[in-house]
């Protein structure tokens, strides 16, 4: 079951926007939508949406300035039968990340299926654009649509059209170009567990010398650099494509952090505000990260913690996303 939150940074307060029916929350959601479970939010300020890819129900686009509701797809988490062929348009298998194109069309990880599919936001056909049906690592260099990607759980898309996808299983950030060519541009082709030395150091290297342990989350920054949530090695990182760079800027290698040093991050999510301090959707802590971009120092923002600055109970928080103003919007993944 999960719920969404809008917390209101300035003023603290909260809404609960959507859920699933069956909670035993006395707080009355905003829209009358029956959550089963969120996997990942993006917030597309043009439309003043945000889109949810929900394991029953597919994509659900909420419309904040209207309250208006839209499904695409629905009863996503089936059993797949090998001998069933798909005549029309393809489905969704326990699809995951989701981000929109700037032409508005919807680009979804279809992760039980291993592939990257497009939805056309005016006729809302889909296509897909990355992938088959079996896991695999190959396409380098050559059309997406021959790719092969493992278990991707998250899409980002630039300013400029270009896809990335976190090829999760393959440890990899891949990016699909305008022309539709595919590459590998974060991640290290060397196995991650093979390292003779520790991998988490805080020199920075390039992205292609980077050693992820099944990226989960990416988003792009106010910088156009990509934030990765590299959720094994417990660390969001930063890839400038431009300076051709790479670093950790959370996570347990960092040297200062105000809260417990003890208690390392379990990334899930991440965005950042207006002003590009970086949010962390902190699950297995229950919290949401706040790391400031002038200092790097890690503090609680939401939690139900005394250091928090919002005290706030949450469980499991699975995805955060921002309005770019004083808006997060939080979904929670194990409520009761």
């Amino acid at each position: 079951m999960s719920r969404l939150i809008a917390f209101n940074t300035k003023t603290g307060n909260h809404s609960i926007l959507a859920k699933s029916f069956n909670q035993s929350l006395t707080t009355r959601a905003r829209f009358n939508i029956d959550l089963s479970f969120v996997w990942s939010l993006h917030y597309h300020a043009p439309s003043k949406c945000i889109l949810m890819v929900d394991k029953n129900h597919g994509i659900i686009i909420l419309n904040l300035a209207t309250g208006s509701e839209k499904i695409i797809g629905g009863q996503v988490e089936v059993s797949k039968n090998i001998c069933f062929r798909y005549i029309s348009d393809p489905i969704f298998s326990r699809p995951h990340g989701i981000c929109t194109k700037p032409n508005g069309n919807i680009i979804v990880a279809d992760t039980q299926n291993h592939m990257i599919k497009e939805v056309d936001i005016q006729t809302f056909s889909i296509k897909p654009l990355a992938g088959e049906k079996t896991p695999g690592f190959s396409g380098d260099g050559g059309p997406s649509k021959n790719s092969m990607l493992a278990s991707p759980h998250d899409v980002a898309c630039n300013k400029s059209g270009e896809v990335f996808v976190a090829d999760t299983a393959n440890h990899k950030i891949r990016r699909i170009d305008t022309h539709g060519k595919m590459d590998t541009v974060v991640g290290c082709f060397k196995n991650h567990i093979d390292s003779g030395q520790d991998i988490l150091n805080s020199k920075q290297s390039t992205p292609l010398e980077a050693q992820l342990s099944s990226p989960h989350s990416i988003t792009f920054d106010n910088e156009s650099c990509l934030l990765i949530s590299d959720t094994l090695n417990n660390r969001v990182c930063r890839a400038d494509f431009f300076k051709n760079t790479f670093e950790t800027i959370a996570g347990s290698i960092c040297k200062k952090n105000s809260d417990n040093r003890s208690e390392r991050i379990h990334p899930h999510g991440a965005t950042t505000d207006q002003e590009n301090n970086l949010l962390i959707a902190d699950r297995d802590n229950n919290k949401i990260r706040f790391v400031a971009k002038s200092t790097n120092t890690t503090t609680t923002l939401i939690g139900e913690t005394p250091s928090a600055k919002i005290f706030f109970p949450l469980n499991a928080p699975q995805a955060i996303t921002t309005d770019l103003k004083q808006n997060i919007f939080v979904v929670d993944s194990k409520i009761s």
